[in-house]
Parts: structure tokens; C-alpha cells; sequence
């Protein structure tokens, strides 16, 4: 057996990697073509026993093309940026330099494009846009109501008992400026700009607050801080009607657990403490565009309301 067939693949520098650096760690046309390694496309290859992601793969794609740059809805996804889950899959998106040809093909999809330095940050040795710049990008792909989704994660302001940061990924002045100098998708960029606000913690949150709003119902307060009386405990409705006594609470499929719903009792309380009415929202109520999340709010509000005048 010849010493190019005895390498560890530990010798390459991941488990997928191009065909260049499949020869400068000796191996052979032949032993890639063997049992041990797939062939993913043109040019690149993986590992056939290893674990691999698509970060993984646009990791080897970088080092093959140094213009290469992970955009769109894949940048998105890597960012954690929500999106709906259709662009969440294959194939992903990369752009290199204008002078290049890359071959398309069911894995990847290839756009020509140059960047600001300013465009493009690097993850763990991927080359990828901004948040903001993929946030501008994606008005490609998604509705407004996707993007105000997007942007509501992008402009909120973080927990720092839970998160590891302080500050917003972006605010709404600088997506705004992403908006004017895109020229691709400006139109509804901006339409979508008017509708962002700076406290929903969660995409469900942001469409029901949109449902709301197409609606015509007043507009809510987004996790507002509230001291329960004669108490150091905070209530933080996800939306509230301060002047009309009702809050609302997302309940996602976590508030299933029984630890979740201790918690949710004990929230439920801290809510009549503070003289609310909470209506709980589900999944249910948000089919058929939110309209029986939009009934419920609207009924309690309505009730507020009658009893306030009488």
C-alpha cells in the first residue's frame, strides 16, 4: 500500500474539503474516488464516516475562493436571523466576485457581486455578510411581514441574564440606510421599515402584533417591565393595552412542559396582582391569518372599554 493511501484524513483540514487540498496532504485521484470519501460536487469532497454541516461545507468553499462570501437566506440561517423554514434548506447561497464563473448546481447557488469591507464579517472561518447587509438582501426573498419579522429580531434589545451581549444587533436607523442603498429590493424594504419596533422577543410575537395592527386595534406596548405592587417582582407582558388593562401572552409549545407551567401559573398571577386581564394566545389562534387571536384580544379590549365608560 502506498503512503498516500495510508493518510488520516485528520491530515485534512476538515471533513469536507476541496480537491486541492485533498493533493497537498498527498492524496490521489484514485483513493477519492474510493469507499472513504463522497464526492459533493465538482471539486469538493467529504469525508464518507464524518459528520458534516453546511457550515462545514461553505467553510471549504472560503478557503477554495477567497471572494467567497455566504449571503442571503443561508447567511441569515447561520446568523440565526428567523426566516420561514422553505429558505432554511438547501441549496445555499454564495456570491463571489464579478470577474468569476462559478458553477451552479443543486447544492449551491452562485451570485456575482463585489462588497464593502464594512458588508462582510467572518465566523469561524466563514466569510459571510452583516446582519444588516443580509438583512437588505433577504428583501429578495422574503414578504414584508418576513422582513419586519427579521428586523424585530435584529433591533431587539437583548436579556443579558440569558444572552451573552448588551446590545441590539442593529438599529432601526441603520437598517434604514440598508434599505435606501439597496438595489435590488428597496421597495419593500421600506415599506416593511415602518412597521419594526423594538421590543418583540420572538417572530411568533412580531406577526401577532402585525395581525393586530392590520386589524386596527391600538398599538400595544411590547414586553414592558411592570413592578407587581408591594413586591422587587417584574411582570413582562408580550404585548399590553396599559390604558385599557389587558395583556397578552404567546404560549409556544415549551409552555407544554410542567415546569413551564408552574412558571405560567405563577405569571398568571403576577398578571391579577397588577389588575389585568391576560389573554393567552396559541397556535391554534394564529391559522387563518390570526383572526381568532385578533377576535380575542379585540373582544377583551372592547370589554375594557365598555366598563371604563359605563
Amino acid at each position: 500500500m502506498t503512503a498516500a493511501h495510508q493518510l488520516n484524513p485528520l491530515s485534512l483540514p476538515g471533513p469536507v474539503f476541496t480537491f486541492s487540498e485533498a493533493l497537498e496532504v498527498g492524496m490521489t485521484r484514485g483513493k477519492l474516488r474510493g469507499p472513504g470519501f463522497t464526492k459533493l460536487r465538482h471539486g469538493l469532497f467529504a469525508t464518507a464516516d464524518a459528520e458534516y454541516t453546511d457550515v462545514d461545507i461553505v467553510r471549504a468553499l472560503c478557503r477554495q475562493d477567497p471572494h467567497a462570501v455566504v449571503v442571503g437566506p443561508t447567511a441569515a440561517r447561520m446568523l440565526a436571523i428567523p426566516v420561514p423554514r422553505s429558505l432554511q434548506v438547501r441549496p445555499l447561497h454564495l456570491a463571489t466576485s464579478p470577474q468569476r464563473r462559478p458553477r451552479p448546481d443543486a447544492l449551491l447557488r452562485w451570485s456575482r457581486r463585489s462588497f464593502a469591507p464594512a458588508d462582510i464579517m467572518q465566523i469561524d472561518g466563514v466569510r459571510l455578510t452583516t446582519r444588516v447587509r443580509t438583512w437588505a438582501d433577504l428583501g429578495e426573498h422574503l414578504s414584508v411581514w418576513g422582513l419586519v419579522v427579521a428586523a424585530d429580531h435584529l433591533v431587539r434589545i437583548p436579556r443579558p441574564r440569558i444572552e451573552r451581549r448588551t446590545k441590539a444587533y442593529a438599529t432601526v436607523e441603520m437598517l434604514a440606510k440598508a434599505a435606501d442603498s439597496s438595489l435590488r429590493a428597496a421597495t419593500r424594504l421600506r415599506e416593511a421599515l415602518p412597521l419594526v419596533r423594538v421590543g418583540s422577543d420572538s417572530p411568533m410575537e412580531t406577526r401577532l402584533r402585525l395581525h393586530c395592527h392590520a386589524a386596527g386595534l391600538p398599538e400595544p406596548e411590547l414586553n414592558p417591565s411592570l413592578l407587581v405592587p408591594g413586591t422587587h417582582v417584574r411582570h413582562e407582558p408580550d404585548l399590553l393595552w396599559r390604558d385599557h388593562g389587558v395583556s397578552v401572552q404567546y404560549d409556544s409549545a415549551v409552555h407544554r412542559t410542567p415546569e413551564q407551567q408552574v412558571k405560567d401559573i405563577r405569571r398568571a398571577e403576577r398578571a391579577r396582582q397588577l389588575g389585568l386581564h391576560e389573554v393567552i394566545i396559541t397556535q391554534a389562534d394564529m391559522h387563518d391569518d390570526g383572526q381568532s387571536a385578533v377576535d380575542r384580544i379585540g373582544e377583551a379590549l372592547h370589554e375594557s372599554t365598555r366598563k371604563q365608560t359605563g
